[in-house]
């Protein structure tokens, strides 16, 4: 009897695995080779999912001909129901499901995604353009043009704050005309990358750039502009210039008979000192056009002769009580003996030297003060050699 039982045991698997075979005959068991992205469905529009959701891994069961094709996946996809949350963190079983019958789901990894459900908000940004390869050898590109200036992106706050800007991307490819492009529009980060949990509206915008011809280009000598001549028994010793070369741009025919740039002018008849530094603007031709800065940097060196002469200084005072008022004060003016350059001594005015007395804590009486080289206010350049009166008195009075 237990031999028959065996027999009846080894009957049944012998059959069962007859009826594997046969059902299963022209199908194939097998793992799916790509993930299928997980989708959150039913969200409620004020809300967005803030994490990336992932992907599940799939072992299917479908005919021979399901597995032959190249886009089987495009059969199948996987979600998460938002329907009845709100904002919050929840852990959601993932559903998938497959739009052809023949298709069985027969295992699936992970089973549960973690989901963080946070308000939408929204903000304006404005559009930058981002190109990437080249233009046909001899032109370039102008300004664009969009049909929209700035758009709407909408998404969690946490999100929002890492988009430093939206870019529409062009690519050159030896164009030599207008170029004319809807663009779809891309939300990055600081360090350029792309930020997928923004939503853009509008999501594409309509992209013009003049293309031209590149204007041809030519570097010629900075000339300073000198008119008149320095003062008193100066002379110009050297000039230089910064840059003292610039590139220009503009039509091969204007550019021709270009050797140099010269600044705007410069007065010679008013420069007093050793070095004299002056930032002017250059004089450009009508048509003719330099990148950056307009201007150049002039540095004049004077050869001046050093002279001495008899001068007279003014007399000033300084924190005199309110109650109290000068009535006097002998000499008015300190004789001195200066050396300086020719030029700057030639334009010196009475107020240019001065000694200047502190009068703090003085009261009603005379007061005398010693004069002294050092305590002689003079411009820059200007040396006192010598003072011929050596003291002040000072009359103040209620």
């Amino acid at each position: 009897m237990s031999k028959n039982f065996s027999l009846k045991i080894l009957a049944v698997i012998c059959a069962m695995l007859l009826w594997v075979f046969v059902i299963n005959e022209g199908f194939r068991i097998d793992y799916l080779d790509t993930e299928i992205p997980i989708q959150a469905k039913n969200l409620s529009e004020d809300l967005m999912v803030v994490n990336d959701l992932g992907s599940v891994k799939l072992k299917l069961r479908a005919p021979q001909d399901i597995w032959q094709q190249k886009n089987i996946a495009q059969h199948i996809e996987a979600y998460v129901d938002l329907k009845y949350y709100d904002r919050g963190e929840y852990n959601l079983d993932i559903q998938v499901a497959t739009n052809d019958p023949k298709i069985q789901i027969i295992e699936q990894e992970p089973q549960t995604v973690d989901v963080i459900v946070a308000p939408a908000i929204s903000m304006e940004k404005d559009v930058e353009l981002e190109t990437s390869g080249e233009l046909k050898e001899g032109y370039r590109a102008d300004d664009p043009e969009f049909s929209q200036e700035d758009v709407k992106i909408e998404g969690p706050q946490q999100i929002l704050d890492q988009v430093d800007k939206i870019v529409a991307p062009v690519e050159f490819n030896d164009e030599m005309s207008e170029i004319k492009t809807t663009v779809r529009l891309e939300a990055r980060d600081s360090n350029n990358k792309i930020i997928e949990k923004v939503k853009i509206n509008p999501e594409e915008i309509e992209v013009t750039i003049p293309v031209e011809k590149e204007e041809n280009e030519k570097t010629v000598g900075v000339k300073a502009n000198i008119i008149n001549s320095p003062p008193g028994n100066s002379s110009i010793q050297k000039i230089e210039v910064i840059p003292s070369t610039i590139t220009i741009k503009g039509k091969s025919e204007d550019l021709e008979d270009i050797n140099n740039i010269k600044t705007d002018s410069i007065d010679a008849s008013i420069l007093t000192d050793d070095i004299n530094i002056k930032t002017v603007g250059l004089d450009l031709p009508k048509d003719i056009e330099i990148e950056g800065n307009n201007t150049a940097e002039v540095k004049i060196y004077l050869s001046q002769e050093k002279v001495r002469k008899s001068f007279q200084g003014i007399i000033r005072y300084k924190n005199l009580a309110d109650n109290l008022k000068v009535a006097g004060i002998m000499p008015s003016r300190v004789n001195l003996t200066i050396e300086g350059p020719s030029a700057k001594i030639d334009k010196l005015s009475e107020q240019d030297i001065y000694i200047e007395f502190d009068l703090s804590g003085k009261r009603e009486g005379t007061h005398e003060f010693i004069v002294r080289p050092e305590s002689i206010i003079s411009p820059e350049g200007i040396v006192i050699k010598s003072v011929e009166t050596g003291g002040v008195k000072i009359i103040i009075e209620n």
